[in-house]
């Protein structure tokens, strides 16, 4: 930026007529101090956006890993509630026969 406020000094003394040369200078110095810190507060801020943009992505790609483990899961427990859901018919019909021959028994 040295060059730049040297550029912009010579450039607009000869435009302009200069009263006092310290002035001229320690504004040309304000001028490019401030081009300077916009230009770091835009590099900062594309930074800032960049690594946004990429913790989303790895956040989504997290989440997607998330929902197909808790669809495995819940895929899981329907297979096991249907075996559950037979097996229960089975001992229903079990002790449905044990009392019919505890019944039986009992009158012999």
């Amino acid at each position: 930026m040295e060059s730049l406020g040297q550029l912009l000094e010579e450039e607009l003394s000869e435009a302009v007529e200069v009263k006092n040369p310290k002035s001229f200078h320690r504004f040309i110095l304000l001028l490019t101090e401030n081009l300077v810190e916009k230009q770091r507060h835009e590099e900062v801020t594309n930074e800032i956006r960049s690594d946004l943009k990429e913790v989303i992505t790895i956040m989504r790609e997290r989440f997607e890993a998330v929902d197909k483990r808790f669809e495995s899961v819940d895929k899981r427990f329907e297979d096991m509630n249907k075996r559950f859901t037979g097996l229960q018919w089975a001992i229903g019909l079990g002790v449905t026969i044990l009392a019919i021959l505890m019944t039986i028994y009992q009158y012999i």
